[in-house]
């Protein structure tokens, strides 16, 4: 696991609390995570890349709909401190 997927690993976990009991909670995370990297291995993709999609791919629903557009928005990198912005 890269880095940046363990440094945004409880940031996303924290986030996805919000979503407790419902069926995009944190534990389905989790589920799509170990899922997409035994198919990334197995297809030799990017695994960073495809673990970042995983973690992060429902992070938009704690802030609004649609989804992907927020998700977008709160994961575009804040380039003068490196890391994601904190919407």
């Amino acid at each position: 696991m890269s880095t940046l997927v363990k440094t945004l690993t409880p940031i996303v976990k924290e986030r996805m609390h919000l979503l407790q009991g419902t069926a995009h909670s944190y534990e389905h995370v989790e589920r799509v995570f170990k899922i997409a990297t035994l198919i990334a291995k197995k297809e030799k993709a990017d695994l960073e890349l495809v673990q970042l999609g995983a973690l992060l791919h429902d992070i938009g629903r704690v802030v609004a709909e649609p989804h992907n557009e927020t998700g977008a928005q709160t994961c575009q990198r804040n380039p003068e401190k490196d890391q994601l912005s904190r919407r």
